[in-house]
């Protein structure tokens, strides 16, 4: 007897990853495309998984903001976003008129943060908080094992922050806000205000210093709002380079208040890059597939 065979779709505001496999050590095959619009990027969606023969799950990890709530009559449908052409997309539903079997949906972070939970930096801790800075800035937070949900998912990147000294007049890259982590230091905002990625810059230009400090003012808001035993940040943007300089800011915002970060050896652990590294969130949308993690 075969054994069921489940499909992972992580679907993000720049790439969508598919992955097949009976189990997450067990991948069969895999794809990878631009996220363009809805209807080519869920049409090779589509192809991929109807190749693969029967489907026992479909987990999806979505950008946002998207319902997630299973018993609402828009489950799975994207809201208003700043992802051009993909407000209002109906997600689910699409997938639900091709195939029969169980599709379950949440955020790409929580997804993410669920792979890193099982299998990662998250791995036997009771809390903790998984951050991408890519396109944009998304969050997910973990509470004994489960991502916290409430009228919908937190939406952590657009949380207020005070304006760099140097940056007061820079055009947030958020359409909603201006003063939001999203808009000011997202890879959308670094693009935007720079014109290119962090990554290409020299080690001394002020763009390292702005960033860290942005990161760092974010993270001391989750810090002291989660009270988490861990922070854990991925994302096209996230490196051991920046965050050197995030725990260095942020060890100084604290202030010596959080009395378990007064060290900067705890900080090292305390605020770290991704176990999986580019993989939790593809791992993370194959897990939301398996019964266990079904809501509905």
């Amino acid at each position: 007897m075969n054994e069921p065979l489940y499909a992972g779709i992580e679907l993000g505001g720049t790439k969508t990853i598919c992955l097949i496999g009976t189990g997450v050590d067990t991948i069969r095959d895999q794809l990878q495309i631009p996220t363009t619009n809805p209807a080519d990027t869920l049409g090779q969606i589509h192809t991929f998984l109807a190749s693969q023969g029967e489907l026992a799950g479909i987990g999806i990890g979505a950008f946002g903001p998207v319902n997630i709530d299973p018993e609402s009559a828009n489950y799975g449908c994207v809201e208003s976003t700043p992802k051009p052409g993909w407000s209002y997309t109906p997600v689910v539903p699409f997938f639900r008129e091709r195939f029969s079997c169980p599709i379950n949906l949440d955020t790409d972070v929580n997804a993410a943060a669920i792979a890193e939970h099982q299998r990662g930096n998250g791995k036997g801790l009771r809390n903790f908080i998984y951050i991408t800075v890519g396109t944009g800035i998304g969050g997910g937070a973990l509470i004994e094992g489960a991502p916290v949900r409430g009228n919908s998912h937190p939406e952590m990147g657009h949380i207020a922050l005070p304006r760099h000294m140097a940056d007061e007049t820079f055009l947030s890259a958020c359409p909603y806000h201006q003063n939001c982590a999203e808009g000011l230091a997202s890879g959308s905002a670094l693009r935007k205000r720079w014109g290119m990625p962090l990554n290409e810059f020299p080690p001394e230009h002020p763009a390292w210093d702005m960033q860290a400090s942005y990161l760092a003012e974010f993270f001391h808001s989750l810090t002291l709002l989660f009270s988490p035993q861990r922070i854990i940040v991925g994302g096209g943007v996230s490196s051991e380079q920046l965050l050197a300089r995030v725990r260095t800011a942020l060890h100084k915002k604290l202030n010596g208040y959080v009395d378990a970060l007064k060290l900067e050896a705890s900080l090292e652990s305390y605020l770290c890059l991704p176990e999986l590294a580019g993989n939790a969130g593809p791992l993370g949308s194959l897990m939301l597939a398996y019964p266990e993690y079904r809501r509905h």
